[in-house]
């Protein structure tokens, strides 16, 4: 599930998700988020020593660490592809060959 940071501390049980999953931290172009020192303290300081340096350093537990993607940064948000697909506006700024995905499935609508 994709969801905010932000959002993180809406859940009564969060702390809970390090049990459960490793999470995948991954950046959007304008966002501040550069490490651990661009989260609030209370979510910093529940992820203090859970960062992993590398993809491969997941494989080490079933759960618990915190890894920041290095994906090629898209500005396009879900929010933004759900709205232009429910207005019957292709998804723009996708590759074609998700947004041909998106359509022939009728996902984000």
């Amino acid at each position: 599930t994709l969801f905010p940071y932000t959002t993180l501390f809406r859940s009564r049980e969060w702390r809970a998700l390090f049990d459960l999953a490793h999470l995948l931290v991954a950046r959007r172009p304008g966002s501040a988020l550069d490490g651990p020192e661009a989260l609030p303290a209370e979510l910093a300081a529940a992820v203090a020593g859970r960062w992993a340096d590398a993809a491969e350093h997941l494989h080490a537990a079933a759960a618990g660490r915190v890894f920041l993607l290095d994906l090629p940064l898209q500005p396009e948000s879900a929010s933004a592809v759900r709205r232009g697909l429910a207005a019957g506006v292709g998804p723009v700024g996708l590759p074609e060959a998700v947004a041909a995905l998106f359509q022939a499935r009728g996902l984000y609508r």
